[in-house]
């Protein structure tokens, strides 16, 4: 029973940590203390069995955290409300680029 649940114990721990190692400034602590925890009472009670798990788990929500936002990007970009906003006055024929640009995304329905 230990061998089916360990790599499965092995990822959560993993995952617990790595999510607590991106979060760190904020509310990453607590997740990254409990992950580490996991992983020390994961070596004394279950060895070294499926640790691979815990590499993967640690790599793995942190990558589809960043996927998402990356994600999350290209929609806000694509999406035909976003209104690309730039600094006052237009570009003139050779002139330098103005700088950053925000995008500010927004739909009213016309029944407000």
């Amino acid at each position: 029973m230990r061998e089916r649940v360990a790599p499965f114990y092995w990822a959560a721990a993993g995952a617990l940590a790595g999510f607590g190692l991106i979060g760190l400034m904020t509310i990453g602590g607590p997740f990254l203390l409990a992950g580490a925890v996991l992983a020390l009472a994961g070596l004394i009670l279950l060895r070294t069995k499926g640790i691979w798990a815990l590499f993967v788990g640690f790599g793995g929500l942190p990558a589809l955290v960043f996927l998402l936002h990356i994600s999350n990007g290209v929609r806000t970009a694509l999406n035909p409300f976003c209104a690309e906003m730039r600094e006052s006055g237009a570009l003139a024929a050779g002139a330098a680029d103005p700088g950053p640009v925000s995008l500010s995304c927004s739909f009213v329905p016309a029944s407000y």
